[in-house]
């Protein structure tokens, strides 16, 4: 039975999400798609999802108990009008059930905070890919 080790990897993966997100100031400017005037949002193509990890970053992101929850993440990401800090929001909130319902105790946790930080911190690109890739405006 193969056993993923969640102790030495994690605390410092945490800790450079941590610092990164100190040298970044616009964390919280990132705004979800906007019409302009006489135009309306609409869902022009459905959410899509890719578990945990955007782009290149996708394949090599371990998914842990959390594919659920980032594909709901992601999700979120692509629905027209959303709230990237909302989206995160609820994503930490899925995570933090996701750890207390599983046996992994306090390396889920921290893997949970190294994961918000990381959406929190570098989610902005992503979520304004997603919001234009899945939203278009149209005469109201």
């Amino acid at each position: 039975m193969n056993s993923v080790s969640l102790r030495q990897p994690i605390p410092l993966l945490l800790l450079l999400v941590i610092l990164c997100s100190t040298l970044y100031s616009t964390i919280n400017a990132c705004s979800a798609m906007t019409c302009p005037s006489g135009l309306s949002l609409f869902q022009a193509y459905a959410q899509t999802f890719n578990g945990c990890g955007s782009g290149k970053m996708a394949s090599i992101t371990p998914q842990l108990s959390f594919q659920g929850c980032c594909n709901n993440h992601d999700k979120c990401y692509g629905t027209c009008g959303s709230s990237k800090s909302n989206c995160d929001s609820t994503f930490q909130t899925c995570m933090k059930r996701t750890c207390r319902s599983g046996i992994l105790g306090l390396p889920c946790r921290l893997a949970a905070d190294a994961y918000f930080q990381a959406v929190k911190t570098f989610g902005c690109n992503p979520f304004q890919n997603a919001q234009q890739e899945k939203c278009k405006c149209r005469k109201k």
